[in-house]
């Protein structure tokens, strides 16, 4: 059957089909790159929406002050937290997915030219944490070009592999395969209260990567009388504490922020992918 086949072939058709084998994979990337872009877009738009709907409110309770002394301590609690949208983990996944496609879709061609006999299956791009592992699972697959390039590209080429964007695309794409991506609003560090004509700030501390939700413990504050009170008397403590959007990564001991990591990886993927064009992919 594979001779009749070959006889009936026009001629000429082996030689396209060599062609089409080893046309750029960089047009499909790049529809990836859109696509990827346009999730990140939406998730940011739904982001600041969130923001804007101002989700969070505060209890400040005292603890009061000792008789006689001006000095006393408020704790700050979040009284309404509206949680998270499931569509936020959902989006993220979906730029993640077209993140690493991006890659993926860049060196497909690239690697079936170099290397015809592989299956289509084993083609991914490299993401690596040693260069062991990279020198042995690459061998033949790319131009020396490429290689080279790809390898300056590997998070253990990094002063930070934990920080580096292809090894946050990979892990966060592989948690995305198997379960959840864990995505939640912290506070920050960073708190801010209002004096009025009864006390002045001594201090103030936000407890850095406390989750922001009813009855979390977010902030403390250290005030001091600066006029004399009789007896009990309600006070208000206007305050605000700054949070942002957090996701779990791996190989990191506190949440990263959400947009700042796929802002990461946006940032990596275009160079990189120009870099790769370039090489001959």
């Amino acid at each position: 059957m594979l001779g009749i086949a070959s006889e009936l072939c026009p001629r000429g058709l082996g030689d396209r089909y060599n062609k089409l084998m080893v046309a750029s994979g960089v047009p499909s990337a790049r529809r990836k790159l859109a696509r990827a872009l346009m999730h990140a877009d939406s998730l940011r738009a739904e982001v600041d929406d969130f923001r804007a709907k101002d989700p969070y409110e505060f209890d400040i309770k005292s603890l009061g002050n000792a008789p006689g002394e001006p000095d006393f301590r408020v704790l700050v609690k979040v009284a309404r937290g509206e949680p998270v949208p499931e569509s936020w983990s959902l989006m993220t996944g979906d730029f993640l997915t077209n993140a690493r496609a991006v890659l993926d879709h860049a060196i497909y061609q690239h690697v079936r030219a170099q290397n015809p006999a592989m299956p289509p299956h084993r083609i991914q791009y490299p993401i690596y944490d040693n260069a062991h592992d990279f020198a042995s699972k690459t061998s033949g697959r790319f131009s020396t070009n490429v290689l080279r390039l790809i390898e300056d590209a590997q998070p253990y080429q990094s002063a930070d592999p934990s920080g580096h964007p292809f090894r946050i695309l990979r892990d966060l794409v592989n948690i995305d395969k198997h379960r959840d991506l864990v995505v939640a609003n912290y506070s920050i560090g960073e708190f801010e209260i209002t004096p009025n004509d009864l006390f002045e700030i001594v201090s103030t501390k936000a407890f850095v990567q406390a989750a922001m939700v009813p009855g979390a413990t977010v902030a403390r504050a250290h005030l001091r009388l600066v006029q004399k009170v009789e007896g009990t008397r309600p006070m208000q403590f206007p305050c605000n504490v700054l949070y942002r959007e957090t996701i779990e990564i791996p190989g990191m001991a506190d949440p990263g922020g959400l947009l700042q990591a796929i802002e990461c990886v946006k940032g990596a993927l275009g160079p990189h992918l120009d870099d790769l064009e370039a090489a001959g992919c």
